[in-house]
């Protein structure tokens, strides 16, 4: 019992370090090792959401263009290191109306008062995030662990110390 006490409370010490040091990074410039960490572990973390919302986006189909939009953006530069998941607007990708498709819109009316309509909220990507975040945070953080690990590594055995 005690293992498992101090093993877990290893691990979230082991977070918070990594947390720090991530903060830390993006700071500054980061080693290119370290960015293609942190930007698989992004790319595997947004594949759970990215299939959970493309399946909620299947009852909601009128042209497929939103659930074809859903992906994912690496948006890591030289100082930072983050990357977007979500409906994509540019390029051939036409999901510029996802936010509608989620939230919805109230009553429209023109100056002169034409109706220009209401569209109900689908709540489809709310649903996602509530039902598949928790799952693609903890492979996103067994991954980054993983992968920072086998960095270190390297790192030592280039100045010999392993």
């Amino acid at each position: 019992m005690s293992n498992t006490i101090s093993s877990s409370s290893v691990d979230v010490k082991m977070l918070d370090d990594l947390a720090k040091f991530l903060h830390e990074a993006g700071k500054k410039n980061v080693h290119p090792d370290i960015k293609k960490v942190v930007n698989e572990s992004h790319r595997l973390a947004a594949k759970p959401i990215i299939q959970g919302a493309r399946g909620r986006l299947k009852k909601h189909k009128v042209t497929g263009n939103l659930a074809k939009s859903i992906g994912f953006v690496p948006l890591s530069t030289k100082n930072q290191l983050r990357s977007k998941v979500g409906a994509r607007s540019f390029g051939r990708f036409k999901g510029y109306h996802g936010y509608l498709v989620n939230r919805g819109s109230v009553v429209r009316k023109t100056e002169t008062g034409a109706n220009r309509g209401t569209m109900p909220g689908f709540g489809y990507w709310d649903d996602t995030i509530k039902n598949e975040g928790r799952t693609s945070e903890s492979q996103m953080t067994k991954h980054m662990q993983d992968g920072l690990e086998k960095y270190m590594q390297k790192q030592l055995k280039k100045i010999k110390i392993l």
